[in-house]
């Protein structure tokens, strides 16, 4: 909705132009948005079924292979492709997979709605606008756009409904890679403060599932050791 759009607008808009001027050490806060791919990854791991369990490994190796493949700044688009292909050839075993199918291809309409990082760049404030005017736009257009081509009047091709019940999956395990891409792992602290990071982030959302409560505890874990210990 249009106040949901608004909320991290306003919020992104207010975070970086008073972020800049806190006085507190804020090394390593970066690390929030690996927790929260992190997180959300978690909670459609636990939620999930066989299917989108395997959706989600499928997104993870699959990135994991381009990005030893291609190389950290160019393994995205491959990754992407990659997964197209691996599930239009795997869709009629996830077909099987999926739940009410009792053996059978199921394609019912789906009912319901240290080291190793780099120093971060400064933008003045028309960047900033610019570069905020910008992913609204393009948001705006991914959001709506299928809105627009497949009318809820209109059903979608068999395909589009199949993509759209195991591509989430795997697209999350996706971004949990991209977050951790720049991860030094044979140089200085070896990747040890992500690795501690993301422990504690996995330990506190099975025992507590409060997304809150984990992204805050392992991005304080992360700062705290990239700035006292490595």
């Amino acid at each position: 909705t249009l106040c949901n759009q608004l909320y991290w607008v306003t919020g992104a808009t207010l975070g970086g132009l008073i972020g800049a001027h806190l006085p507190f050490n804020t090394d390593g806060l970066d690390f929030v948005l690996t927790a929260l791919f992190l997180v959300i990854f978690l909670d459609q791991w636990l939620d999930g079924k066989h299917r989108e369990r395997l959706s989600a490994v499928i997104g993870v190796l699959t990135s994991l292979a381009c990005l030893l493949i291609f190389g950290a700044n160019d393994f995205m688009i491959p990754s992407m492709i990659a997964m197209l292909i691996l599930f239009v050839a795997l869709r009629p075993h996830l077909d099987v997979l999926r739940p009410g199918s009792h053996g059978r291809p199921c394609h019912e309409p789906r009912s319901g709605p240290a080291e190793g990082r780099t120093d971060a760049m400064t933008m003045t404030i028309w960047q900033g606008a610019i570069t905020i005017v910008t992913v609204v736009l393009g948001t705006m257009c991914t959001r709506f756009l299928p809105f627009l081509v497949f009318p809820e009047s209109k059903q979608p091709p068999r395909i589009i409904e199949y993509f759209g019940q195991v591509l989430p999956y795997a697209m999350t395990g996706l971004l949990v890679v991209y977050a951790l891409r720049n991860t030094p792992i044979l140089t200085g602290s070896h990747g040890l403060p992500e690795l501690i990071a993301c422990t504690v982030i996995v330990l506190l959302h099975v025992w507590k599932r409060n997304m809150l409560l984990s992204i805050a505890g392992g991005t304080i874990v992360y700062m705290l050791l990239v700035q006292l210990v490595f």
